[in-house]
């Protein structure tokens, strides 16, 4: 084991699951063959419910990861332990503030022992490049279409064509497209294709006028993604599929 992971990649994608399965893993009292964590034990629950003395979550307070906290995390992990591995999971590394990044930057160069951090981020870029250099990383994909489609059918129920639409503009986010489930993804969807679709091409102050009012919403990037898509399933069902 490397002392220190940087798990980097898109939202919703599973990182933070990764980094809880690894965390179990290191802490299992009754692990399986091949290394991985059992997942009925007392220490399997305890990750899984975020009560494991050895395992500390990290997350922005206020959109920040401020210094005390750091701070408070390092002394931590001085502490001896008899079995299992400290892990330290920090969320969203790429909030921690320069002053709470420069104090972890001291941790990460003499880890203590039996010790893992795990830095969770999908803007890895924003991240100091001496911390990125003392992480092992790893870059996590996006999701295939029919992953994330499976899913929201199989364990959230949703219809099969609105799970089809939302994992089309998820981006591969499992995340992202329960938002779009959940928050009226499909509704926003119709109302914006009924839009475009109902405009004469030779009408172009109506044109302007949808343009216009287009531009004015706060989901504008999410509105883009749905015409971006819909005139791909245009131009695909023009070839015959």
């Amino acid at each position: 084991m490397a002392h220190a992971y940087l798990f980097s990649g898109p939202e919703g994608v599973g990182k933070g699951l990764v980094a809880l399965g690894l965390a179990a893993a290191l802490n299992c009292a009754e692990p399986a063959p091949d290394g991985d964590s059992c997942g009925r034990c007392p220490d399997c629950r305890a990750v899984a419910g975020g009560t494991h003395a050895r395992v500390v979550r990290v997350e922005p307070d206020e959109g920040v990861i401020r210094i005390e906290r750091v701070r408070e995390v390092a002394e931590g992990l001085r502490y001896r332990i008899d079995r299992g591995r400290k892990v330290v999971i920090v969320d969203d590394a790429d909030r921690l503030h320069p002053s709470a990044a420069n104090c972890f930057l001291k941790t990460l160069e003499e880890p203590p022992p039996a010790s893992v951090i795990i830095l969770v981020t999908p803007r890895a870029t924003e991240l100091l490049p001496t911390i990125i250099s003392r992480c092992q990383r790893l870059n996590f994909r996006p999701l295939a279409q029919g992953t994330v489609r499976d899913h929201l059918v199989s364990v959230h129920g949703a219809d099969p064509e609105e799970a089809l639409s939302a994992a089309r503009l998820s981006g591969g986010s499992i995340s992202g497209a329960l938002r779009y489930l959940e928050e009226g993804g499909a509704g926003r969807r119709r109302e914006v294709v009924e839009l475009i679709s109902s405009l004469d091409p030779s009408d172009s102050a109506s044109i302007l006028d949808a343009a216009g009012h287009l531009s004015k919403r706060d989901d504008l990037p999410e509105v883009l993604e749905v015409l971006k898509g819909w005139y791909r399933d245009l131009a695909v069902s023009a070839e015959g599929a």
